[in-house]
């Protein structure tokens, strides 16, 4: 395991792999949760450059699959104070990091800033599904989940959503 770690550093370190291709690495150990290592070449990639939001994404879920939710909050506002506007990944990333802290009133406003961000997305809807979910209000769950299923008539997450409900 140490040679993966030596490995993943020092091609991270290097400009040995191609961006895409480093992209794909970096998902890839967060995947299969080497965590170490991905923490180890997004130190090596962010001193190398500046902090890029695709970056501190990956740094942020690979706190929350650490369980460290607090770090995860202190990567959120780091994105947050570099990130221009307002997007459905941004809500999510918050999403996430309240779920990890039981943010009840986070959630609850997440769920509207999804649908106010962008009520045509089908991914916008599920995100509400979830936040709605999470504080068991079951009803406007509910309605999430049907206004994703017309969006989206063979959406999985409609189908888990409902699974989900059902509980």
């Amino acid at each position: 395991e140490m040679a993966f770690c030596d490995w993943s550093s020092d091609v991270c370190s290097s400009d040995l792999l191609p961006t895409n291709e480093r992209s794909r690495l970096l998902n890839f150990l967060l995947r299969w949760e080497y965590l170490e290592e991905l923490h180890a070449c997004l130190d090596t990639i962010i001193s190398h450059n500046r902090p890029m939001v695709s970056l501190l994404d990956l740094r942020l879920r690979a706190f929350l699959a650490q369980g460290d939710s607090q770090s995860a909050l202190r990567v959120l506002q780091e994105r947050l104070s570099i990130s221009k506007g307002t997007s459905l990944t941004t809500l999510a990333l918050e999403l996430e990091v309240a779920l990890a802290q039981g943010d009840t009133a986070t959630i609850r406003g997440l769920a509207d800033a999804f649908t106010e961000t962008d009520s045509s997305s089908a991914n916008a809807w599920r995100l509400r599904a979830e936040a709605l979910l999470a504080v068991d209000e079951r009803e406007a769950a509910l309605a999430a989940l049907r206004q994703l299923q017309a969006l989206a008539p063979t959406s999985r997450a409609y189908a888990l959503g409902m699974v989900e409900l059902l509980r």
